[in-house]
């Protein structure tokens, strides 16, 4: 009752129709991690990091990233956290915003290539803020 979104997106009448299953969605943001379950680490593909840290985009010292995929594709009916909109979608982590949740637009852009030539169907943009001076160009 307190997922106000999925009753409003009729999202039990849209899962008769489809969970997402075989379609990869990117997450560019601060990372994403498993979260209890909630997030199956199987659900998770490897990605990468090209905020300046090292890793494949499975860490996430920010959290914003991982609330992000969580309402992307969180389990529903698990009794954990909260349930996604496309559950069955796999999740291709792009760590571009550092554990403080800032970063520059080159780290984006570099991001959205990389998911692009590995073959995700949607890309996740949560991103606000300022101008960059573009460095890491």
């Amino acid at each position: 009752s307190s997922m106000w979104g999925l009753s409003k997106l009729n999202a039990e009448t849209a899962w008769q129709t489809s969970r997402g299953a075989g379609v990869k969605v990117a997450v560019v943001d601060t990372g994403v991690s498993a979260v209890q379950n909630d997030l199956p680490a199987n659900q998770i593909l490897a990605g990468t990091d090209t905020s300046g840290a090292a890793g494949n985009g499975r860490n996430d010292g920010h959290g914003h990233g991982t609330h992000v995929a969580g309402i992307i594709a969180a389990t529903p009916n698990n009794a954990l956290g909260v349930a996604g909109l496309a559950p069955d979608v796999t999740i291709m982590p792009i760590k571009v915003l550092d554990d403080s949740g800032s970063g520059y637009s080159s780290a984006v852009s570099n991001g959205i290539i990389w998911a692009t030539d590995r073959g995700a169907d949607i890309i996740s943009l949560s991103l606000g803020g300022g101008y960059d001076s573009g460095q890491g160009v």
